[in-house]
């Protein structure tokens, strides 16, 4: 299904143009902080923080998927994964509170909707559920968007 990926690549290039890498080193040398994949479970908290963009998998609604000008979902998590050490000074969960903030606020610009709107054809985009994980060496919040698409 192309809408999917549509919108994962829409929601990938709205938080590369709106949230800043707060990596300095990575962020010089231009390198990718945001993914439309998990990371490797060899890498460490040295390639943190890390944003995933992914297609959130759930059960079936009815009546949402069906012929032209039906309606069909998709759910989207985006994954902010920070290290378990402190950053410039803030403890990880104050860290990964604040990269969470600019990433919904960029997702609530009016540029950035007005965007999802016209290219991928989205006319809801809800956050559904949020959700902080502790995981060995990360802190991970998982941000799931419902959007309502027209097939």
């Amino acid at each position: 299904m192309s809408g999917v990926h549509d919108v994962i690549s829409e929601y990938k290039s709205i938080l590369e143009l709106n949230v800043e890498d707060p990596n300095s080193s990575r962020r010089s040398a231009g390198t990718q902080w945001i993914y439309d994949d998990l990371p490797a479970a060899t890498i460490g908290p040295s390639h943190y923080p890390r944003i995933s963009v992914l297609s959130f998998s759930c059960p079936v609604e009815s009546h949402e998927i069906g012929t032209y000008r039906q309606r069909q979902t998709v759910r989207v998590e985006i994954q902010i994964r920070v290290p378990r050490t402190k950053w410039n000074g803030m403890t990880p969960p104050e860290f990964l509170n604040d990269l969470s903030l600019d990433v919904m606020e960029a997702l609530r610009l009016p540029a950035s909707i007005a965007s999802l709107l016209s290219q991928v054809h989205v006319f809801r985009a809800v956050l559904e559920a949020e959700n902080t994980i502790v995981a060995d060496d990360v802190l991970i919040r998982q941000l799931i968007y419902k959007n309502t698409l027209v097939r």
